[in-house]
């Protein structure tokens, strides 16, 4: 069985978060050894540089905040997820047409893109949505809309990762205050993988996918994200 293996993750480049370790300057440190030089960098940045990975302890209701029902995760760090549990993950991958469409993706478009795939999502599966074409991030943001997260949510998945993210306040109904969809995904025990590269080298629509996020005390944390296809 041949495969093919996808890397889905975005390069960390941007030289303020990546620097030649300046220590090495400092009087006394000597970084040669037996006639050769260590070359040192730093890398100090955010947690959501990159490709990175979101648990659901990271987005709690505010207690001085409107009263929300609280849930509950076990998920308190991202080095607290077994590895097992990110490794060769069944994944359902949707790439979605959005010529025409504004910021907000409806839940027919994923329904469409189900349908057109012919393949199912089933319950503690990742789903992998494309849904630009542009390879910047940082251009043309989309978000899901709150009958897509609730349709997200019915599927019962383990991982939900994309290319198109927007840091995007969503009117919930009946919540007395906007909230994020992050919540409503965290709440039902969602992961999330943000910020995906290389979705348009995906040809399959079943696939596996395994995640390798830092082992950090952080509950975000940048990750290593690749895809395997196998024939």
């Amino acid at each position: 069985m041949s495969k093919r293996i996808i890397d889905l993750s975005r390069p960390i480049l941007d030289e303020k978060y990546v620097k030649p370790d300046q220590t090495a300057e400092r009087p006394g440190t000597d970084w040669r050894y037996h006639g050769y030089i260590c070359i040192q960098h730093r890398l100090d940045c955010p947690v959501k540089v990159g490709t990175h990975f979101e648990i659901a302890s990271h987005c709690v209701p505010d207690p001085n905040g409107p009263s929300l029902e609280r849930f509950k995760t076990d998920d308190i760090y991202a080095l607290d997820i077994p590895v097992d549990k990110l490794y060769e993950i069944p994944t359902t991958f949707l790439r979605l047409d959005r010529n025409g469409l504004g910021a907000a993706i409806a839940v027919e478009e994923l329904e469409n893109a189900l349908n057109a795939a012919n393949v199912p999502i089933n319950p503690d599966d990742a789903l992998l949505v494309q849904a630009q074409k542009k390879a910047s991030c940082c251009e043309e943001y989309m978000y899901f809309s709150k009958p897509a997260v609730d349709w997200i949510i019915s599927k019962k998945l383990r991982l939900l990762g994309s290319d198109s993210w927007e840091n995007h306040d969503t009117k919930i109904e009946k919540e007395p205050r906007s909230v994020k969809l992050f919540y409503e995904l965290f709440k039902a025990s969602v992961w999330c993988l943000i910020n995906l590269n290389n979705m348009d080298k995906i040809r399959k629509n079943r696939l596996k996918l395994t995640v390798l996020p830092l082992p950090t005390k952080t509950t975000v944390t940048t990750c290593r994200a690749v895809a395997v296809e196998e024939d």
